[in-house]
């Protein structure tokens, strides 16, 4: 797997090995933790999560974790790493539950669902797997949804849809809309036609209620598009990147230490 040699050597040039994570020295631990804890963007739930993280990109060693799951969404395990890299990196981690801005209480992956009162309740820290458990069934509950509305897609781009819907809600994509009309025709419709009705649904109202444009959305709508239009490269390119970018805040948390 082409992604996996270039995680690996990624991590072979950075100061730490994650070949035997028993074996981390303190001060790359304390380094990761440091990072991983404090980093407002993205937070993986201190150096294991962040190992897990990695670790999950290798399609032999995660073989059966991944063939187990998707068959509920019915894609290659290449895309589902995909998927799961980007949603992880826009969602980010949060291991105690919190009330969001809209004062909803959310923990890990930005689940706000029954699983929540628990944790609330409790106070409990909740673990990386049952995190990345509880951001697949509420991604699959809006699969659901996508398949009743537009059953005539393929189960990707039904993925592709549920991506979107777990953002903004799969009810906002309503009858009328030229985006609903786009995902229901039999006909391929062009990619630049698509990313034009995606990217309607990355802006928001800021304090004087204007509309603007987020780059943050943006970046999600890209994504959702490519993976629509099965736009392979460009999926893997996003995954390195994220990795890429999450492995440079390790290395500068490391020398700095």
């Amino acid at each position: 797997m082409q992604k996996l040699l270039l995680i690996l050597v990624i991590i072979g040039a950075t100061t730490c090995s994650f070949k035997n994570t028993s074996k981390l020295d303190n001060a790359t631990l304390k380094a990761m933790d440091t990072f991983l804890t404090e980093a407002a963007s993205n937070e993986f739930s201190g150096e294991q999560g962040f190992i897990k993280f990695l670790s999950l990109q290798d399609g032999k060693t995660n073989n059966a974790f991944l063939t187990a799951r998707n068959k509920r969404f019915g894609v290659s395990n290449q895309i589902l790493v995909d998927v799961l890299i980007e949603l992880q990196y826009r969602e980010g981690f949060r291991e105690k539950a919190y009330k969001c801005p809209a004062g909803v209480w959310t923990i890990a992956f930005g689940h706000t669902g029954k699983k929540v009162k628990e944790y609330q309740k409790s106070g409990e820290k909740i673990s990386y797997p049952v995190a990345l458990e509880l951001l697949q069934d509420d991604l699959y509950s809006k699969l659901l949804q996508v398949k009743k509305k537009f059953p005539k897609l393929n189960a990707q781009k039904q993925l592709a849809v549920a991506m979107l819907g777990h953002n903004v809600g799969v009810s906002k994509i309503k009858k009328g809309t030229k985006l609903f009309k786009y995902l229901n025709r039999t006909k391929s419709v062009k990619h630049s036609k698509l990313k034009r009705q995606w990217k309607k649904w990355s802006t928001y109202k800021n304090k004087r209620g204007k509309r603007v444009q987020s780059t943050n959305l943006l970046r999600a709508r890209t994504f959702e598009v490519n993976l629509f239009n099965n736009k392979t490269a460009e999926l893997d390119k996003n995954s390195n990147n994220v990795i890429k970018g999450l492995q440079k805040k390790l290395n500068r948390e490391i020398s700095s230490d």
